[in-house]
């Protein structure tokens, strides 16, 4: 993994933040909507589960920004120590190989693999963590599909109740888009 793929990663992050933020504001539009509407219970009540599913989404956001730190943070202990083998090895070459380059080299190589191990252990739970946010994206989807079909009794608010809903179900195909992206630059990392 290098800097630009975890740049990448909280880039899709950050995306992904902002576009719950506006399946909130969305929510809260249709639920404006439907009360406009009348007696649109059924719209009601999926526009606050929309707005649950945001909270959620931004939780579980938070929660990775913190994961992707500590990958950060292995990946730039990783760096050190490459820099610190490839220092001690032209040194080796350069000079009579002695016991205490050699044991220098054997320790920096050890701790290079038990961070690549912990490397290895913060990208699984990250990746742990975008498969939850994918699994809440299914949800999501469901409500917005429910979004539509609670909009059919919304009398003459029916065209506005089916933008909301069709805008919610878009951008949380964007949320998932964003998502299925952050998978495959852990898988192609890992």
């Amino acid at each position: 993994m290098t800097y630009q793929d975890i740049a990448q990663i909280s880039e899709s992050i950050r995306f992904v933040m902002h576009t719950s933020r506006q399946v909130s504001l969305t929510s809260l539009n249709a639920s404006l909507a439907a009360r406009k509407a009348g007696n649109v219970r059924g719209f009601r009540a999926v526009s606050v589960e929309l707005k649950a599913f945001s909270q959620q989404l931004s939780q579980a956001m938070e929660q990775m920004v913190v994961g992707l730190y500590g990958v950060s943070e292995s990946v730039s202990v990783i760096y050190r120590q490459r820099r610190t083998q490839r220092f001690q090895q032209a040194a080796e070459r350069g000079a009579a190989k002695t016991a205490a380059l050699t044991s220098a080299l054997q320790r920096n190589d050890y701790r290079l693999a038990v961070t690549n191990g912990v490397l290895a252990e913060r990208l699984q739970g990250l990746q742990k963590l975008v498969s939850q946010s994918l699994r809440l994206c299914s949800n999501g989807r469901a409500l917005a599909r429910s979004a539509m079909v609670e909009a059919s009794s919304g009398g003459v608010f029916e065209a506005v109740l089916r933008n909301v809903a069709h805008d919610v179900e878009r951008t949380i195909e964007g949320i998932h888009l964003s998502l299925k992206g952050i998978v495959n630059y852990i898988q192609y990392n890992a």
